[in-house]
């Protein structure tokens, strides 16, 4: 349901203030906090304005499960040995309706059903852009919410950033964005990405990351994302992710008399002189280029003024990054 004229011309002024508050330029580390705290509360204003403004499909989403099934078969994608379910940590996922063996192709998706930034361009629906056309919208839309909500807009944004993902154009030449509906129902576990696009048969392949039984959830892996852009880019904190892990800015301060002596020696190794690290988790927690910018961070000069044989050393191609 759209907002009425009058209610439009109300909130204009609180939708304005969003614009510019997004719009504007990054603030600094220190203020993001309260950059979020302001957008936040502009939003919730208009939360509060468009309450009730909405559509409420019948029944819940499980009721259209079938639907999505039987329309993914139809278009030719695989729907034997598993099934859509909710689990109670995780909310929906795939669910093991036989024995599937590691690697085994269990999953595959044909472009047909692909929403791809081409197929939006090529459907047109009114002067408010181009989407997909009425029954493949409805199919997917009837699945994964319950509201038209205006500001059902923010939940469609995150679908998009927490969903897309890069297949290549029907001729192959470049990649394009797509959303790969069903096969992005499996929830993340630790692992290898076991996902691929084959150009011959022009679909998405899925194997097995690993053997499962019958009723046990499938998973797949989203890639090697720290728990920050897990929750930043997907909605969601991975207990044990096994590629967890903190950035730290660090830099060799211009004001330093070995500014330049250093900074050279870090150029030589392909490593900037100011740059973002990371501290990993897991073994080795520190890489070989943040363990060497700290070997050259940390040397002095030496007795006599200069620093001596060990920069020379450096100077002459001794491999930094290597570990004594």
């Amino acid at each position: 349901k759209l907002l009425s004229y009058n209610p439009c011309v109300l909130y204009f002024d609180v939708f304005w203030s969003v614009f510019l508050e997004c719009s504007s330029a990054a603030p600094s580390a220190g203020k993001e906090w309260e950059e979020y705290v302001q957008i936040r509360a502009l939003v919730e204003k208009i939360r509060k304005k468009q309450k009730g403004v909405s559509v409420v499909f019948e029944g819940s989403r499980e009721d259209y499960f079938p639907e999505l099934m039987s329309w993914a078969a139809e278009c030719g994608a695989s729907c034997d040995g598993f099934e859509i379910s909710s689990f109670a940590d995780e909310g929906y996922g795939l669910k093991a309706t036989r024995d599937i063996k590691a690697e085994e192709l269990f999953l595959w998706i044909p472009r047909k059903m692909l929403m791809t930034v081409e197929s939006a361009k090529n459907s047109v629906l009114g002067e408010f852009g181009r989407i997909a056309d009425p029954e493949f919208n409805l199919k997917l839309i009837s699945v994964v919410t319950d509201s038209d909500a205006p500001l059902y807009f923010r939940w469609a944004v995150s679908s998009v950033m927490t969903r897309q993902n890069q297949i290549p154009t029907e001729d192959g030449s470049r990649v394009t964005l797509a959303l790969i509906p069903l096969w992005d129902m499996c929830n993340h576990t630790n692992g290898l990405i076991t996902t691929g696009y084959n150009l011959e048969d022009d679909r998405c392949e899925c194997v097995a990351l690993q053997d499962y039984k019958e009723n046990e959830q499938i998973y797949i892996f989203y890639g090697t994302r720290s728990n920050a852009e897990f929750v930043i880019h997907n909605g969601f904190f991975f207990e044990d992710n096994a590629h967890d892990r903190v950035k730290i800015k660090l830099g060799v301060s211009k004001s330093e008399r070995l500014y330049a002596m250093k900074a050279e020696v870090l150029a030589r190794a392909g490593i900037p002189a100011s740059s973002i690290f990371a501290l990993h988790c897991s073994e080795p927690p520190i890489s070989a280029q943040l363990l060497a910018f700290l070997r050259v961070f940390c040397m002095t000069e030496g007795k006599r003024g200069t620093a001596g044989g060990r920069w020379q050393a450096v100077l002459k191609g001794p491999d930094i990054v290597l570990a004594d």
